[in-house]
């Protein structure tokens, strides 16, 4: 079972410290097992641009049969699987993740009438299981697609699925050459994947000796690619 996207904690936001209407909206999704509030300060030494809403969302808890445990995660995860496994179904339901998709979906209408903003003025994006989710919903979801997509150590979800692309959706994909959780190989499997799909505003980017996890010059990345679509 997913969580319908009312049973997902969205108490965790950074609302424009001047009290003003923010002029666009980033939602940012955790890892396996991770939470929002923890997300927000492992981001907290970035400087974050300025008159936008930060939404750091939490997973409920569901048995995860990888783990044969309770967690925090957008879905579940089957089995341990690596390389080419991680992209197919063997990592996880199709119907579930794809059910995932559309409350991330749903969770960027509802920031869109709360801040009074269009998607494009919307950023969705996470780290790892979270932004494999992101990366997903950015190229599949319907309507109007998002401003942009940021993957942090993320990888590619049912990629042979998508049926729409939304091809012009910027997305930015970071990853470290030394992650041992979701290797470089399935980060240019995911990449090559995309592209094989035609995707016209795809980046990479590999940072050496980066594992499972962020650096400064990582965040400051993330931090430039926000800003460059935001002051579009």
């Amino acid at each position: 079972m997913v969580a319908a996207a009312c049973e997902w904690d969205l108490s965790c936001v950074v609302n424009p410290e001047d009290g003003s209407k923010p002029r666009a909206v980033v939602i940012l999704l955790h890892g396996l097992g991770g939470d929002g509030p923890g997300l927000r300060e492992k981001m907290r030494p970035v400087v974050l641009p300025a008159g936008v809403r930060y939404v750091f969302p939490t997973a409920r808890p569901i048995h995860v049969t990888r783990e044969s445990r309770v967690m925090n995660a957008w879905f579940d995860i089957l089995r341990d699987a690596y390389g080419e496994s991680r992209m197919t179904d063997a990592y996880g339901q199709p119907a579930e993740i794809k059910a995932a998709s559309k409350m991330l979906e749903d969770v960027v209408r509802r920031e869109c009438e709360r801040s009074d903003v269009t998607r494009d003025r919307v950023v969705i994006g996470g780290f790892s299981q979270g932004g494999a989710l992101a990366f997903y919903t950015a190229l599949a979801m319907e309507g109007a697609g998002v401003g942009g997509c940021l993957v942090l150590s993320g990888w590619s979800l049912l990629h042979r699925h998508v049926q729409k692309l939304h091809q012009l959706t910027p997305i930015f994909y970071c990853h470290g050459d030394a992650d041992s959780i979701v290797g470089v190989e399935t980060a240019r499997q995911s990449a090559e994947a995309v592209s094989a799909l035609g995707h016209g505003k795809f980046h990479m980017k590999i940072y050496p000796g980066l594992g499972h996890c962020f650096c400064h010059e990582e965040l400051n990345d993330a931090r430039q690619f926000i800003e460059d679509i935001f002051n579009n």
